[in-house]
């Protein structure tokens, strides 16, 4: 008989953390870490700071989500910027399946 390993979402955070080496780095050095950001690899994805000084998380990960976020914030023709670009992930030449893709 098979038994489930119950494991929180709060237990693979710091099995991470740890494997990455900053629990150590803390231990060692004495300090906090400084944040490094929330970035999304592989679509888009941001955190950014407000004006109150909180922080809000921005993503859009389907076609359908990067419009909405042009939409939201009126930056469709600012892409129009990239869409000749020919460098890889970006403008012709995107990831597949990317929703980014002109």
């Amino acid at each position: 008989m098979r038994r489930a390993c119950p494991a929180t979402v709060s237990d693979v955070g710091y099995a991470t953390v740890g494997n990455l080496g900053h629990i150590g780095e803390a231990l060692v050095n004495g300090t906090e870490r400084a944040p490094i950001g929330n970035d999304l690899y592989g679509a888009f994805g941001r955190d950014f700071a407000t004006k109150d000084g909180r922080r809000v998380m921005v993503a859009a990960i389907t076609a359908r989500q990067w419009k909405s976020l042009l939409d939201a914030i009126g930056g469709h023709e600012a892409m129009r910027h990239f869409e000749d670009v020919d460098q890889p992930g970006i403008g012709r030449f995107m990831m597949p399946g990317s929703p980014l893709e002109f």
